[in-house]
């Protein structure tokens, strides 16, 4: 018996399977559509622009981002889950690129290494086999805002799509997962560095009382360990984050927190979520 479903959201509809995709299921289905805010910063950055959306995924990002952005590139590597970005491009009546490559700093071949029997998005690429990998270079030629969520491969696309980064200073959304990172030899300091010498600054995007704000990120490796602290001393599972790198150049279309209050404001959710949990204990 197929294992595929179709789950209507304010968004679109999303075909999936649900046992290879059971996150994303739950996520869907919640009352809030879980892209919200990163769809906040299309519509700020990429109207009538280029969208790229590097992990796509079946198509959760950029299917939204189609009906805001003029165009958009979706890469998607994994080729079980292209069939459903494929599908859910075409109930969706929208017009997006999509393209069966993962991206990464020189072009090759990968095959699809399976995290996670139930988080078809948590798989990575490993180098060898029948999958295509080219660059973002050799793939765009300009954009006004990208996404990468590629499982700790962040750092490779950043660096096979230097030049169009630096011909267009596109606003780079990205998610930072150490335990990932960690297991293809990168560095949360790499990305960092990387992306502060070509002139970019860092924030994390928050969100209060249905609001958006840019918290101004002055180490990313301080912020990484404060989100989690267990991973960063001591290995194993992490809690990834979102982060947003905005060229000098650029305008800051929401309003800013200063470094010291997201300090303040992650320990503070920090010790809410320690006190739930010793609730929840006693109770």
């Amino acid at each position: 018996m197929s294992s595929d479903i179709i789950i209507e959201t304010a968004r679109g509809r999303f075909a999936l399977n649900v046992e290879r995709d059971a996150k994303m299921a739950q996520h869907l289905s919640s009352d809030t559509y879980p892209h919200e805010r990163l769809l906040a910063f299309v519509r700020a950055y990429a109207p009538g622009g280029t969208m790229i959306d590097v992990g796509a995924h079946i198509g959760t990002v950029a299917v939204p981002s189609a009906r805001i952005a003029k165009r958009v590139i979706a890469f998607e590597a994994n080729p079980e889950t292209f069939t459903f970005l494929e599908r859910n491009v075409k109930s969706n009546d929208v017009t997006i690129d999509a393209r069966n490559k993962g991206l990464s700093d020189a072009r090759g071949h990968a095959s699809v290494v399976k995290i996670s029997a139930h988080n078809a998005g948590a798989h990575s690429l490993a180098p060898g086999g029948d999958i295509e990998v080219s660059t973002l270079d050799c793939e765009a030629e300009s954009a006004d805002f990208v996404k990468i969520d590629v499982e700790g491969m962040e750092l490779s696309v950043l660096r096979g799509g230097e030049k169009l980064i630096a011909r267009s200073r596109p606003v780079i959304f990205f998610e930072v997962n150490l335990t990932q990172l960690r297991a293809h030899g990168a560095r949360v300091r790499d990305i960092e560095t990387w992306l502060r010498t070509r002139g970019y600054i860092l924030y994390m995007p928050l969100t209060f009382g249905g609001k958006y704000f840019l918290g101004k990120v002055v180490s990313l490796r301080l912020l990484t360990a404060l989100i989690t602290p267990k991973s960063w001393i001591f290995g194993g599972s992490c809690a990834p984050f979102d982060v947003v790198a905005i060229h000098t150049s650029k305008e800051i279309k929401f309003p800013t927190h200063p470094a010291f209050n997201v300090v303040l404001e992650l320990l503070f959710l920090h010790l809410i979520q320690k006190m739930r949990r010793v609730v929840s204990f006693h109770i």
